[in-house]
């Protein structure tokens, strides 16, 4: 380059020349600049590229020994207080029983502990297999350490019953899995049908055996002239499915349970039959909460009855429903629009009520003048009256219609205007956008009442606003 300014400085250019040697001179300074800027540049990158490294070993360094620290504080389950690792016993077997037994395998501390807390022997599960002869049949010892342990505090009783607990129906039961596979359902009941008439009686040891255990273990908790059954606060058995096999437990209750407060009984329709004449259970005073199959006849009046769980059986269980007069919740199952009760029920204390089926009936014989909570699940798309008056209604739309998208505008276009006195209600099993819709043409068009306020609409696990007229 100073070659060729030596040689340019030596001859006389014309003046646009000199304009270009000009512009040449400007340009290689210009040049010259941004190649000083980009060297001081690469070797500033160089610099911050090197405290980079460093800051960032450094942080890893720092956040490995802060989470060595949090490591070292976190206490370890052996170090947590007595009262704590009860209460967490206490879930633990809640969930899963009887895995007490197995909680006390796990260490000398965990022995004592449990072995030490009352509250956590208080749970007795009397599981027994399905099949008679099934295997995991509940022990004795097991009974005798939570009636032991528990210290005289009240029990909470759950019983599970084989289907089958006669010796004789057992093996009638189990001649008929036999034959029906080869001749057929009908020729296998005709043999059943042949073996009852003619008094068959099973001679099979290990068969009465088992039955005979079954009633041991019963009488077990049952205690001494009944004793135990002065702890029972909570009771949930269920039965036999056959006719005489509820003797085997309720033979015995003769004793008092004033304590009981929950009582759940499943398959009471097989025991029908033999208790008519004997109800069981001579004192439900303290009784509050019940949930059986239906309401029997020999089920008397209970005065500080709250809740009930009860099957609809054609409107059988208004007979009985009249008695419970402090009834606040009661959940009616399997309803239909089929009733043998002529006349209607009042009960005045009753605040929340759920119909699980057809509702029409329900609502027609129940007269509830302070419902405050009216939560109906149905496949059902039409009302043949209006919804009660009541503040808080819940619609659960039956799976089955779930993706019918015309049955579900039916039943919106057919519910809604019967609603009266209602300022909330809930939607499950209909699509936000089709309750809104349908909800907006009806208020716009002056088919909803005014007093419904909000609408909302279960979705993603949550229930969500859709309508908002407050």
């Amino acid at each position: 380059m100073e070659h060729i300014e030596e040689l340019l400085a030596g001859i006389r250019l014309p003046p646009t020349m000199q304009v270009t040697q000009i512009l040449l001179k400007q340009w290689q300074q210009e040049t010259e600049i941004l190649e000083q800027q980009w060297l001081h540049a690469k070797t500033k990158r160089a610099s911050l590229a090197k405290k980079l490294r460093t800051y960032a070993l450094q942080q890893r360094q720092s956040m490995i020994l802060a989470a060595q620290k949090r490591a070292n504080r976190q206490t370890s389950l052996g170090n947590l207080p007595d009262e704590l690792l009860c209460t967490i016993f206490d879930y633990a077997t809640y969930l899963v029983h009887p895995s007490i037994r197995s909680l006390m395998l796990v260490c000398k501390r965990f022995h004592q502990i449990i072995m030490g807390t009352s509250t956590l022997w208080t749970r007795i599960d009397l599981m027994f297999p399905e099949d008679l002869m099934g295997p995991h049949f509940p022990t004795q010892c097991y009974i005798q350490a939570c009636l032991e342990r528990s210290k005289e505090r009240l029990l909470d009783i759950t019983i599970k019953l084989p289907c089958k607990l006669d010796p004789t129906t057992y093996q009638i039961d189990q001649i008929e899995k036999i034959v029906e596979p080869k001749f057929g359902r009908t020729v296998a009941g005709y043999v059943a049908e042949a073996l009852y008439e003619s008094e068959w009686q099973t001679d099979d040891g290990p068969v009465q055996e088992r039955a005979s255990c079954v009633h041991r273990l019963i009488e077990l908790l049952l205690g001494v002239d009944q004793k135990q059954m002065m702890r029972w606060e909570s009771l949930k058995i269920t039965l036999p499915q056959e006719i005489y096999g509820p003797t085997t437990f309720f033979d015995n209750l003769g004793g008092p349970t004033p304590n009981l407060r929950r009582l759940e009984i499943h398959n009471l329709e097989y025991a029908d039959t033999y208790l008519i004449d004997e109800p069981p259970f001579h004192d439900l005073s303290g009784l509050r909460m019940m949930t059986v199959d239906y309401l029997p006849s020999y089920i008397v009046e209970i005065p500080g009855l709250t809740h009930l769980d009860t099957e609809y059986r054609n409107g059988c269980m208004f007979s009985q429903l009249g008695a419970f007069k402090q009834l606040q919740h009661l959940y009616v199952r399997h309803a239909t629009d089929k009733s043998d009760f002529k006349g209607s029920v009042t009960l005045p204390y009753l605040s929340t009520l759920h119909i699980h089926g057809t509702c029409d009936q329900v609502l027609t014989i129940l007269k509830v003048p302070h419902l405050e909570r009216l939560h109906i699940s149905s496949a059902q798309t039409s009302l043949k009256r209006p919804l009660p008056f009541v503040p808080l209604i819940e619609w659960y739309l039956d799976d089955s219609k779930a993706k019918d998208q015309l049955a579900q505008s039916i039943l919106l276009t057919d519910m809604l205007p019967k609603i009266s006195h209602t300022s909330h209600l809930f939607v499950r099993g209909i699509p936000a956008g089709t309750v809104k819709n349908v909800a907006t043409r009806l208020m716009n068009g002056g088919k909803i009442t005014k007093s419904l306020k909000i609408v909302e609409v279960f979705s993603d696990s949550a229930y969500r606003k859709v309508c908002d007229w407050s």
